[in-house]
């Protein structure tokens, strides 16, 4: 199975920036190989629907044929089980943790082709996170990707923060950058 895992976004807040195209062609490229949907679940941040168009309007310029569906917080486990290819947008960590508590890391890699998360989706996707929320401290992942992750690493205070991750987890720790993604089969 693939994982994605993304950096994150810079805070332009223009809608438009915040959806990386490249991670945007790693996932229809995903679902064109599999069953030609994305179940997208935008938990860790208040619902915007201007987001959310935006976000669908990205997959379609790519290919208009793949099906975008916006994850629902009551249908989520029925829609897990209903696709293969499914993206964890960034936001806020302990928003995502807390949405998908009772989520396990079986029930999320259950006949997936392909997870992908941005920020908090991929602290979520790694068995240890990190959330500049936490100010340093590890967070709970899922453990889908067996690493420790911290995004956004150039523009949060790294000196500060990477001692306390590497004196808590003994995990190989990823660093990613904001737009900065990497590619792993697990």
């Amino acid at each position: 199975m693939r994982v994605l895992l993304h950096g994150g976004y810079g805070r332009t807040g223009d809608v438009k920036s915040s959806t990386d195209h490249a991670l945007a062609v790693k996932l229809v490229h995903a679902a064109q190989q599999s069953d030609g949907k994305v179940l997208a679940c935008f938990f860790s941040k208040t619902r915007d629907e201007e987001y959310l168009d935006e976000y669908v309007k990205t997959i379609h310029a790519i290919d208009d044929s793949i099906k975008v569906v916006i994850a629902e917080q009551a249908m989520f486990i029925t829609q897990l089980q209903q696709h293969k290819v499914v993206f964890f947008q960034g936001g806020v960590t302990i928003n995502l943790q807390n949405a998908l508590q009772d989520i396990t890391c079986e029930q999320l890699v259950a006949d997936k082709y392909c997870l992908a998360g941005a920020s908090a989706g991929a602290n979520m996707l790694a068995a240890w996170g990190f959330s500049g929320v936490t100010k340093g401290e590890p967070m709970l992942g899922k453990g889908v990707a067996p690493i420790a992750f911290m995004p956004h690493v150039n523009a949060w205070p790294i000196g500060d923060y990477l001692p306390k991750l590497k004196a808590a987890i003994s995990l190989p720790i990823l660093l990613l950058g904001e737009n900065e993604m990497v590619e792993l089969e697990v």
